[in-house]
C-alpha cells in the first residue's frame, strides 16, 4: 500500500467524523430522510468510530516524513507555521447550532 492510498484512507474517514459531528443530526437523519432512532443513532456512531481512524495514519506519516526528509528544520518549520494558522482560524468556525434560524 503506497502512502497516497493511506492519505486517501485517513482523508475519507476524517471526513466522515466532520460530517457525523457537523452536518449530520439524527434529528436531520430521522425527519429529512425517515431512518429510525435505532438506525441513525448507529450510523452516527460508526462514522465516528472510522473517523477516529485518521489521526493514527496522520500522526505516522508526521513521523514517516520527518524520519526521511532531507531538512528536518524545513519539515519542523513547516509544521509549525501549518500549526499557527490552524489555531488562528480554529476560533472562527461556525456555531452551527445557531446558525440557520
Amino acid at each position: 500500500m503506497t502512502w497516497q492510498i493511506v492519505k486517501i484512507i485517513a482523508l475519507v474517514s476524517m471526513t466522515l467524523d466532520h460530517a457525523s459531528k457537523t452536518f449530520l443530526t439524527q434529528q436531520l437523519l430521522v425527519e429529512n430522510l425517515g431512518m429510525s432512532l435505532t438506525v441513525s443513532f448507529w450510523l452516527l456512531h460508526a462514522m465516528e468510530a472510522l473517523g477516529r481512524i485518521a489521526f493514527p495514519l496522520y500522526a505516522f506519516g508526521i513521523a514517516q516524513g520527518c524520519t526521511y526528509t532531507k531538512s528536518r528544520g524545513k519539515f519542523l518549520l513547516h509544521l509549525l507555521l501549518f500549526y499557527g494558522l490552524s489555531q488562528w482560524i480554529g476560533p472562527l468556525e461556525i456555531d452551527w447550532d445557531n446558525a440557520m434560524p
